[in-house]
């Protein structure tokens, strides 16, 4: 994990801090058994393992729950799906803050998500990622909730080393043999931001950026 994102972590943890029973997921009960998720309250939310969660961050309020269960275990979800932790994919990890209309929530914690994708997409101005899937990963996962993805994009347009090539390489990655732009990750296909990134991809400044 990037040990920059560390601070911004810490915050959302402190935005979405909440007293009281912890709550224990319940799930459809087709798909899960009544006693399934008793184990998410058997210790700290902070201690839980990728383990411990996997299961529950896949199926959160499509099968299994509501909004404010998530709520509660959303930090420690997305510390796991930074860190790399999970198999479940980012993109499925990000894309549920939309799922759950987080533009309703209390403001801290939508104010939380807004500075933890900032400060993700900063990392794209000043780290090299040397895998091009991991990077169109990690853009992908902020498309999933994020309203204007162009306008979080801004610090891969700063021109520094980093930046530069991690433009070039999602570029290259999302161009197909006719040189036109193809987004190649599937979870594109339903996502809002999809029209947008591919618009931006081919802009001349950004064409220009990458240089």
């Amino acid at each position: 994990m990037n040990a920059s994102l560390r601070p911004t972590l810490k915050s959302l943890y402190q935005a979405f801090r909440r007293r009281g029973t912890v709550p224990i997921p319940r799930g459809c009960p087709c798909c899960t058994t009544p006693l399934e998720f008793e184990h998410l309250a058997s210790k700290p939310l902070s201690h839980l393992s990728a383990k411990d969660l996997e299961r529950y961050a896949r199926k959160a309020m499509t099968t299994v729950d509501h909004t404010d269960t998530f709520r509660y275990f959303l930090p420690r979800i997305v510390e796991l799906s930074v860190e790399g932790a999970f198999l479940v994919d980012r993109e499925v990890v990000f894309g549920k803050m939309r799922y759950g209309n987080w533009h309703e929530w209390p403001i801290p914690e939508r104010e939380a998500l807004e500075r933890l994708a900032k400060a993700i997409a900063a990392t794209f101005g000043v780290t090299m990622y040397d895998d091009s899937w991991e990077l169109d990963e990690w853009v992908c996962a902020l498309g999933q909730y994020v309203d204007d993805l162009p306008e979080i994009l801004a610090p891969l347009l700063t021109r520094t080393s980093a930046a530069r090539a991690n433009l070039a390489s999602l570029i290259q990655l999302n161009t197909n043999e006719f040189g036109a732009i193809e987004l190649v990750n599937a979870f594109w296909e339903e996502c809002h931001n999809a029209d947008a990134f591919k618009l931006w991809l081919g802009r001349p400044d950004v064409r220009a950026a990458a240089a």
